[in-house]
């Protein structure tokens, strides 16, 4: 094909009029010719230039236009050679974006930091650790792909996966999962969904597009900053803090997103998506400026899982010289946020799938509330959290370090058995009798294991040998 004709066929793309057969044929284009990547990519830099310049004050662009008419001026003594045609199509390169259009793709420089089970579609050879690679689409049939752009921001993304790079800044997310470790350079790393834009100001988030074009964000540390499709003014966005999570669809107002599956001994989303047990948890929490989501991890009760979502650091354990509990180990843990543990008007529901057993670990130093005490079973299990620094006081007053310097905190295990699926509501976690402790207790923590049967081989659930029981029925 003539360059003058694959300048034409650049523009279609960018219009978004170009063919899906004609796609492919110049990613394959840009793949292949070194010099029409580099003759691309310098037009998308006067274009992100000149998009930048339309949005700036009148008072802001006086030099700034100087600057841009030498550079149009440049571009087009390098295009003098070519048909008039080929300067219509620059034209609508450079002012594409003031007309409606879209982000281009974007070539980017990416190291790959570690994989699983990778399948990265149009690399025949095996991705290895350690490789540079260049992308612009990026599609995963199955596995993790774990990536550093040349800017510092490490992605994580999770199959089935398809994302386009606008630039090392940009990455417009089509389908499935990330996680984004922005670090200290890669401020203003943009994550762009039919649903809106999310702007990083310093932190690590997730970013999960679901079937119906809409698109949920979790945000695990540092802010980001929220914007709708469609909106021009920053001012508009919400700014989303560590610990909170939001909803997006577009044509409607951002929700708040009350519970994210997460990983068990780090703050991402899980790649193992949902829980067969809890479909969400939600609360009675009606101020809409409250965010704050609960975490879901799937089968990941053990020494070290997150205990909390603002709780940095604070996990769960055995007690000192025993061993964990077996009948909590690889069960579905809902990790609240420490904060709430002083509401006396907070009801938290789980929307469970299937029957389950659901314990409720009860800071040992605290009686335990009517709700509680009437409706669940007290068993001899123990566990601990930590551990907690000395800034969390008055939590953990009086309490003090064991032999290895933590600091601990005990908790009592209570279980009830819930034979159908629908939600399941636990009462609050506090009472306005019990005001006088300030604060001196831990936020209860809630586990769930499937019901089990007596006999495997029951299929109705009734009779003697097919009636639902808990893994600890035994138990006191």
């Amino acid at each position: 094909m003539k360059k003058y004709e694959r300048f034409k066929q650049i523009a279609d793309y960018i219009e978004g009029t170009l063919s899906a057969d004609a796609v492919k044929e110049l990613d394959a284009a840009l793949q292949q010719d070194r010099e029409l990547r580099r003759d691309f990519l310098e037009y998308l830099n006067i274009d992100a230039a000149m998009a930048e310049i339309a949005v700036l004050p009148d008072s802001e662009t006086v030099g700034v236009c100087k600057r841009s008419v030498q550079v149009r001026r440049r571009l087009y003594l390098m295009l003098l050679a070519l048909a008039a045609s080929v300067l219509c199509v620059v034209s609508l390169l450079l002012f594409r974006r003031n007309n409606g259009g879209r982000d281009t793709i974007s070539e980017v420089s990416a190291k790959v930091l570690y994989t699983e089970n990778l399948h990265l579609e149009g690399h025949v050879s095996e991705v290895q650790v350690g490789d540079r690679l260049i992308l612009s689409h990026v599609r995963l049939r199955r596995g993790l792909f774990c990536l550093e752009l040349s800017t510092g921001v490490k992605l994580e993304l999770i199959a089935p996966f398809t994302g386009d790079f606008a630039g090392p800044t940009r990455l417009h997310l089509v389908s499935g999962r990330l996680n984004a470790d922005v670090g200290k350079h890669g401020r203003g790393f943009t994550v762009v969904t039919q649903a809106g834009e999310v702007v990083d100001l310093g932190t690590g988030f997730g970013v999960d597009v679901t079937e119906n074009g809409g698109a949920r964000v979790a945000v695990f540390s540092g802010q980001v900053r929220v914007k709708e499709t469609g909106q021009a003014k920053t001012s508009n966005s919400l700014t989303v803090l560590d610990g909170e999570a939001l909803s997006l669809q577009k044509g409607k107002k951002p929700g708040r997103l009350s519970s994210v599956n997460i990983r068990a001994h780090k703050m991402e989303l899980d790649a193992a998506g949902t829980s067969d047990l809890i479909e969400s948890v939600t609360d009675n929490i009606e101020d809409k400026d409250f965010r704050k989501f609960y975490g879901i991890v799937t089968n990941g009760m053990a020494e070290g899982t997150i205990a909390y979502t603002n709780r940095v650091g604070v996990a769960w354990m055995a007690k000192p010289e025993t061993s964990f509990p077996q009948q909590l180990l690889g069960a579905d843990v809902v990790c609240p946020f420490h904060m709430d543990r002083m509401r006396s008007d907070l009801n938290v529901t789980l929307h469970l799938k299937k029957p389950c057993t659901v314990y409720v670990l009860w800071d040992k130093r605290r009686r335990p509330l009517p709700w509680l005490r009437d409706n669940f079973r007290r068993t001899d299990l123990r566990l601990c959290s930590g551990s907690w620094g000395k800034s969390t006081m008055p939590v953990v007053r009086r309490v003090a370090p064991d032999a290895q310097g933590r600091i601990l905190l005990e908790y009592k295990v209570w279980c009830k058995d819930v034979p159908e699926s629908g939600p399941f509501t636990l009462g609050s976690p506090h009472s306005r009798e019990a005001r006088r402790r300030r604060g001196g207790f831990a936020m209860y923590g809630v586990v769930v294991q499937p019901l089990r049967r007596e006999d495997a081989g029951g299929l109705s659930g009734k009779g003697a040998k097919g009636d639902w029981v808990s893994p600890d029925a035994s138990a006191p």
